[in-house]
C-alpha cells in the first residue's frame, strides 16, 4: 500500500508510458475541462446581459403601484 503514495514509483510509471498515450489519456479530461468553463462564462455573459437588460426598479414599482391602484371594476364588490 505505500507504493500509492511514493512518488518515485509514480515517476517512474509515468517515465515509462508513451507519449502519444499519455495525450490521448489526458486530452479528454482537457476537453472537458475546456467544456465546463465555456459553459461557466457563457451563463456569466447572459446574466450580466439579462441584469443590463432589465428595467430600473423604481420604473417597476411605479407600474405595479399604477395598476394596482387603478380602478377595479371587474372586482368591486356590493354589499
Amino acid at each position: 500500500m505505500s507504493e500509492a503514495f511514493d512518488l518515485s514509483v509514480w515517476s517512474a510509471w509515468f517515465a515509462q508510458l508513451d507519449r502519444t498515450f499519455v495525450f490521448l489519456l489526458v486530452l479528454p479530461l482537457v476537453v472537458a475541462v475546456v467544456g465546463l468553463w465555456a459553459a461557466y462564462r457563457d451563463r456569466e455573459m447572459e446574466n450580466r446581459q439579462r441584469d443590463e437588460t432589465k428595467p430600473d426598479r423604481r420604473s417597476t414599482v411605479e407600474r405595479r403601484q399604477r395598476r394596482t391602484h387603478g380602478p377595479r371594476v371587474s372586482s368591486q364588490r356590493y354589499n
